[in-house]
């Protein structure tokens, strides 16, 4: 008796400290310890069992029959709260990534809009020299802080993808960014800033005059062209697939063979730029690009398409397979094959009905109907005589399963709480969340008029 309690709750008996020896005190401890924390009532008596030869075995199954339910209840609860802990774990994933893109968000664009103060109010300048170095000065600007504000710009589209993919795998609303914080404002802000900086580029240009039309046009069109074209697949690239992720594999890849292609290229545009180079032009009227520009464009396209390729095959890897960790590969094994007593690599009705009734997930019937289990059985089996360790793990799985689905979380927070319709601390801890987790709830759940964290409203504003 010490040991079956101390198998499910080792905090209430201190097992190493008994002896065989003092089997009545172990026996007394037992009954006190289940009717005081488990709320099981002492219906035998120690003594009575100690001196009888063969106590009376309904009253003994009776007496265990009890402590099996409130044991198949703890279990039940740690399941809930393993599915609450996910959803937990989930939302608080999407709430720090939707923080660090906002955050981000807000230094990027004060970034870009002191850039745009700058340029706005530069002066004019009327020697060679001083043209030459603002020239110069913008050059690097454009090859240095320029490329930090578009690579941060399309950091932060790839993580607002990123989170409108996770909400949308788990079936949850798409994230919706404070006003002004949008991807497309940011764009707005980079094209505005674009819009400055030819102007400024302009105004410096103003006082060149050993500019030579024809070169100038002919590299123009060239790098033009080839940044259109390196525009054009990278809009492609960003193109909304859709929920068919293979057809987003095959797109992704064309547009990064086709990448390939257009970069052989780069020759014609920097033969172009050094016939400009040759004659001393230093700057060109018909176009912001250079040939390490349109290099740099590449290798940042280069870099998107390959994140989001390794993104949504990683998408198919997750959704085509099982879902399942190695370590849940194994225990499912361990506890299908220590049912498995004829060893035959399946379960018949018999074993499969012992390894139900030892997780918790069906009573013991004394009735004899087994009304529940045959229809788990007929479910899992699929009518066959017995059950293959694949249908075994796809059974486990849908138990375990941590899908984001508003009646199975419900549920969960439910047979957490105790049907309660809000939830305690003592509920969480009982549950197995840990102490971030609760930190959680109690900063995200409002609070509920009886007491506890409304879990209902918070799932009703989550699933909305």
């Amino acid at each position: 008796m010490c040991a079956l309690i101390h198998r499910h709750r080792p905090d209430l008996i201190n097992y190493e400290q008994l002896t065989k020896d003092n089997a009545l005190h172990n026996l007394n401890l037992a009954f006190d310890v289940a009717e005081t924390h488990l709320q099981v009532p002492k219906i035998l008596d120690a003594a009575d069992i100690i001196d009888t030869a063969k106590p009376d075995e309904r009253s003994i199954m009776t007496y265990i029959a009890q402590l099996y339910n409130v044991f198949a209840n703890m279990s039940q609860v740690e399941v809930a709260g393993k599915k609450v802990k996910n959803f937990l774990n989930f939302m608080s994933q999407i709430q720090a990534m939707s923080h660090d893109y906002e955050k981000r968000v807000k230094a990027l664009h004060s970034v870009i809009d002191d850039k745009s103060n700058q340029f706005s109010h530069a002066k004019d300048v009327d020697s060679y020299v001083e043209v030459k170095a603002a020239m110069v000065n913008f050059k690097e600007y454009r090859r240095t802080k320029r490329r930090q504000m578009v690579q941060e710009k399309d950091d932060l589209s790839t993580l607002f993808t990123s989170i409108q993919t996770k909400l949308r795998f788990q079936k949850l609303p798409s994230y919706e960014p404070p006003k002004g914080l949008h991807p497309s404002d940011t764009e707005q802000h980079l094209h505005h800033l674009g819009s400055i900086e030819t102007t400024r580029r302009r105004q410096i240009n103003a006082n060149m005059n050993a500019i030579k039309a024809k070169l100038e046009k002919n590299f123009g069109d060239h790098a033009n062209s080839f940044y259109q074209q390196i525009q054009n697949l990278k809009h492609d690239a960003l193109a909304d697939f859709g929920n068919d992720m293979h057809h987003a594999k095959d797109k992704l890849s064309s547009c990064l063979h086709k990448l390939k292609q257009l970069e052989g290229g780069l020759g014609q545009v920097e033969k172009a730029e050094r016939l400009c180079e040759e004659a001393n032009i230093e700057s060109n009227e018909h176009t912001d690009h250079t040939v390490d520009d349109l290099s740099f464009e590449i290798k940042q396209v280069e870099k998107l398409i390959t994140k989001s390729l390794a993104a949504v095959e990683s998408q198919i890897a997750a959704s085509g397979g099982t879902g399942i960790s190695a370590e849940q590969i194994k225990e499912y094994k361990d506890t299908f094959n220590h049912f498995d007593v004829d060893k035959d690599g399946s379960l018949n009705r018999l074993e499969f009905k012992s390894c139900l009734t030892t997780l918790g997930l069906i009573g013991i019937d004394f009735e004899g109907g087994d009304a529940k289990f045959e229809r788990i059985f007929t479910d899992v089996s699929g009518g066959s005589p017995d059950i293959k360790f694949d249908t075994f793990v796809e059974y486990m799985n849908r138990l375990s399963s941590s899908s984001m689905d508003q009646t199975q979380i419900a549920a969960a927070f439910s047979t957490l709480s105790q049907g309660k319709p809000f939830l305690t601390k003592n509920d969480c801890s009982t549950g197995g969340l840990i102490s971030e987790e609760v930190e959680f709830i109690t900063l995200n759940l409002p609070a509920h008029a009886s007491g506890g964290y409304d879990y209902n409203a918070y799932l009703k504003k989550s699933f909305t």
